[in-house]
């Protein structure tokens, strides 16, 4: 049975709930203003490690042998994102055997915010959270084994 996962989808494991705020938990401008620019995905991590391109090498990160994976996401001083990835799918063949495929851009866009080193993306249907780490690295942890994906990493230019 062939079972197919694809990096678009990733966004709508991570569903946040929502909860009231008040004046103690706003984000500090200074959080606001390090987050603000753009960031190029720099990792799409794998557990276990695997030959993606059937080159005999194994890797963790998709990226380093599947160099059809891309992805930009723009954090405006507005508070609003735009967001463009290559559509991944992870294809079971067989026992831990993967087939790895690139297909059309996709987008989003929405809104966003970072709040005590979170930063959350809605797209007013849909929330993903990513934590911010040391300059301006923000991860998406996952979590899955293959043929899910453990995490999406993406680096300030």
């Amino acid at each position: 049975m062939k079972f197919s996962r694809s990096i678009w989808v990733l966004p709508l494991v991570f569903l946040c709930m929502g909860a009231c705020s008040s004046d103690d938990n706003a984000p500090s401008n200074n959080e606001k203003e390090q987050a603000v620019g753009t960031y190029q995905l720099t990792a799409l991590n794998i557990s276990p490690a695997t030959d993606v391109n059937g080159d005999g090498n194994t890797t963790s990160n998709v990226l380093t042998e599947l160099p059809c994976a891309t992805g930009s996401l723009l954090l405006n001083n507005d508070n609003t994102y735009s967001w463009t990835f290559v559509n991944v799918g992870v294809t079971t063949i067989t026992g831990n055997l993967y087939n790895f495929s690139c297909s059309n851009p996709l987008g989003n866009q929405g809104l966003w915010e970072v709040k005590n080193g979170l930063l959350t993306l809605s797209d007013g249907a849909n929330t993903v959270l990513f934590s911010v780490g040391a300059n301006n690295e923000l991860t998406n942890t996952i979590g899955e084994s293959l043929p899910g994906f453990n995490s999406i990493v993406y680096s300030r230019q």
